[in-house]
């Protein structure tokens, strides 16, 4: 949305000039423009090559996917997900990595299949701890964004990832005593981690894997560190890198 606004308000500046000349001009300038927009997304030739390379990664931020929302009030006392998912058998550690415990894992699948058939917005409400009628939740693309009061907060990798986050907040506020005392920042991070140390799909129960890739937004290049399912190909899981992924 803030690159469509900007790309208008160049498109208003060019139909004000031209006006002034020709109001003919003006007229087919801005029908022109306008599709362009619409049918490419950037009304300047050689975006977003241009802006990638030349706007500063702090501007460019303000234009990417931002991620998963953090709402939380009290971030400062950090949470070992080990520590605390190790004693509530909620994480295990094999020989070469850190995983669900599967029957854990089961669980989670399960919820999730029950979550499907309920008011998605209601049980987004109880993840996030927000009256259900402040939230509005848009799933229809492939990126599922919410707002509370019309504002946007915050969206989720896939669908996937949204159900599972809500499955998995359910399941820990039963498996772990203090679930319910950390802050919704906190939460948020603990159930990305869940999500990261997936094996199998929670929808469809293929395998997943974890991979280095490159997202493109619309306005820049972000190297990930990311999790999908082989079978849906739903993307469970996103972190951004710091370094550059060969």
């Amino acid at each position: 949305m803030p690159c469509t606004v900007i790309n208008l308000g160049i498109t208003a500046i060019g139909v004000w000039v031209l006006w002034r000349l020709s109001p003919t001009a003006a007229a087919v300038f801005g029908g022109v423009a306008v599709t362009v927009i619409f049918l490419r997304g950037y009304l300047v030739p050689g975006t977003p090559t241009l802006t990638k390379r030349y706007l500063p990664g702090s501007l460019l931020k303000r234009f990417g996917h931002g991620p998963p929302s953090r709402h939380g009030i009290d971030d400062s006392v950090p949470v070992d997900p080990l520590e605390l998912f190790g004693g509530a058998n909620v994480l295990i550690e094999t020989e070469h990595d850190v995983v669900l415990e599967p029957t854990f894992e089961q669980r989670v699948a399960t919820r999730l299949a029950a979550i499907e058939q309920e008011n998605l917005t209601g049980a987004l409400a109880e993840l996030l701890a927000v009256p259900p009628e402040r939230l509005s939740l848009d799933s229809s693309g492939d990126v599922p964004t919410v707002r509370l009061d019309g504002r946007w907060v915050g969206q989720w990798e896939s669908r996937a990832a949204l159900l599972t986050d809500i499955a998995a907040n359910r399941e820990l506020a039963e498996t772990v005593p203090e679930w319910a005392d950390f802050s919704l920042d906190q939460r948020s991070g603990l159930l990305a981690g869940v999500r990261a140390c997936l094996t199998h799909c929670p929808v469809c129960g293929d395998d997943v894997e974890l991979f280095p890739d490159v997202v493109e937004s619309c306005c820049r290049t972000v190297d990930v560190i990311a999790a999908s399912c082989h079978g849906c190909g739903a993307r469970l899981f996103e972190l951004e890198h710091e370094e550059t992924i060969a």
